[in-house]
């Protein structure tokens, strides 16, 4: 009876130590962009949408730049720290990329402020990482603040980890982010040429990139290039900006062809369920009512055959 007692713990043992990893089938995360927070305290627009993150409950969050007015100013990133401090305290890790203005008053300091806050980033302007079935790459599309060196690197490491992201079957889906926008509508900023020219087409090559995120204009928008969906979210908190009126438009607006859809303070939650994923932004005027903008869902079960 021992020995029949032994030979089953044994198998047991052995199934533990062989067991695979659970991981979340479904999962959301929140995308967020340009809160630029200009003092010591956030204002209550900016509070009322980290609260509305919060209580979403996101698995993380992405943030496409501009995360404070000034990065060398040490007032203003203990602004954004009071801004995402229920986040932290809800332990929801925050993924940002760098801005414009995260570069401004000293290149230095403010890229020490930035780094000081975000373990998350491994101290690097660029970077990547995978939760679930999905990967994650935040670039840096501040071009004129990069050298020539690190644009090299930097487009050298984009097309190094995309083909490796490609290859992997463990991962079926693969979001984009970074701060200017390569398809806008926007009335203060042109399309960025440089990510047109430097980012896009490493995108349109990857069978799973299917989503990439942007800010720097202070609107919501988005556009389908080659199968792609880029989101334009950049009403996370700085002073807003018109479009173009219709007629003007550079390109097709998959959100609204008619130009009267809520576009002001947003933020974006993203589902990612098995093989669909779907997009919700939720939109607000001062932070007091909530209204859902769009909601849209793509299967792609087809693209992992």
């Amino acid at each position: 009876m021992k020995i029949v007692f032994y030979i089953l713990f044994l198998l047991l043992s052995v199934s533990i130590v062989y067991s695979e990893p659970i991981t979340p089938t479904s999962f959301t995360f929140a995308v967020v962009g340009d809160p630029r927070v200009k003092s010591d305290t956030p204002t209550n627009v900016h509070l009322a949408i980290t609260d509305k993150i919060s209580a979403s409950k996101p698995a993380f969050v992405l943030n496409t730049g501009d995360l404070v007015y000034k990065g060398a100013a040490k007032d203003q990133w203990r602004g954004f720290d009071k801004l995402i401090k229920p986040l932290r305290d809800s332990r929801i890790p925050y993924y940002p990329t760098l801005g414009n203005h995260d570069y401004n008053g000293g290149r230095k300091q403010a890229l020490a402020n930035y780094f000081a806050r975000f373990p998350e980033t491994n101290h690097q302007q660029w970077y990547s990482f995978t939760y679930s079935n999905s990967a994650f790459i935040a670039l840096d599309s501040n071009f004129a603040d990069l050298s020539r060196e690190e644009t090299q690197k930097q487009s050298e490491w984009l097309l190094e980890t995309i083909t490796r992201y490609d290859a992997d079957n463990t991962i079926s889906f693969i979001f984009a982010y970074f701060h200017h926008s390569p398809y806008t509508n926007c009335e203060a900023h042109s399309p960025s040429e440089e990510v047109q020219q430097k980012f896009v087409p490493v995108f349109t090559k990857s069978p799973k990139i299917k989503f990439v995120f942007s800010g720097h204009s202070h609107t919501y928008e988005r556009f389908l290039v080659n199968g792609i969906s880029y989101v334009v979210t950049g009403g996370g908190g700085a002073t807003l900006k018109d479009i173009k009126d219709i007629e003007d438009w550079r390109y097709q607006d998959m959100y609204d062809s008619t130009g009267r859809k809520p576009r002001g303070y947003h933020f974006c939650l993203v589902t990612v369920r098995n093989d669909t994923i779907q997009l919700q932004t939720w939109h607000t005027e001062k932070g007091a009512k909530w209204t859902v903008g769009e909601t849209i869902a793509t299967d792609y079960t087809n693209l992992h055959k």
